[in-house]
């Protein structure tokens, strides 16, 4: 895994920033690259649909797991890692989801990989759960690390035990091993482009 310092990706549409989450680790697999994402740099968590969002904004999903030595790897490579100042990682958004058909779990990307890895009694949908999420290593006594559940897709939640807010974050799969992270100038200009055309639209509404 290559930590990165974290990269702010953001997404602009017609002037308005539509989106802006943080790359804080990377790596390869098979042929793709692989972001472990987070809600900023400093750690704080990322909802399902976020993350999804940024993915496709870098060229793919959230990250579809085809077989058990992808799931290690994932694991392995992200579901340890330190994040911020939480010493380990509680749960990782993956790309399954029954958000269109209760019960039926498919991959966002259209994949049609039937590799499972459900933790016992999983999933559950306690209290209507449509996210997938590979269990990280922060509470191994509960569950151990690389089992999945189902989850409500926020980016944290509370530790009823302790009452500490616990983040949870993201792995985003790209087909390929470049960089599609913009470099900072690119986004620079992407902004002054974008803050150029809104003042332009503001000037043509006002005549």
């Amino acid at each position: 895994m290559k930590v990165v310092a974290a990269a702010m990706v953001a997404l602009t549409v017609l002037g308005a920033s539509a989106h802006a989450d943080a790359i804080l680790a990377t790596d390869t697999y098979s042929g793709h690259t692989y972001y472990l994402l987070a809600g900023d740099s400093g750690g704080a968590g990322v909802s399902w649909a976020s993350a999804e969002a940024t993915a496709v904004s870098l060229g793919g999903h959230l990250v579809t797991i085809d077989d058990a030595s992808e799931n290690a790897f994932v694991y392995g490579a992200f579901g340890s890692a330190q994040v911020g100042s939480h010493a380990q990682v509680l749960a990782l958004h993956i790309g399954f989801t029954d958000q269109v058909a209760e019960g039926t779990w498919a991959w966002i990307d259209g994949s049609t990989s039937t590799y499972t890895n459900w933790a016992l009694n999983e999933p559950n949908n306690l209290g209507d759960e449509d996210y997938g999420a590979m269990w990280g290593s922060g509470l191994p006594s509960i569950r151990p690390g690389g089992t999945w559940i189902d989850f409500f897709g926020a980016a944290s939640v509370v530790d009823p035990a302790t009452g500490v807010t616990l983040p949870l974050y993201a792995v985003v799969e790209v087909h390929g091993t470049g960089n599609p992270i913009p470099e900072p100038t690119t986004l620079a200009l992407l902004g002054l482009g974008a803050a150029g055309l809104a003042v332009r639209r503001r000037r043509q509404r006002a005549t």
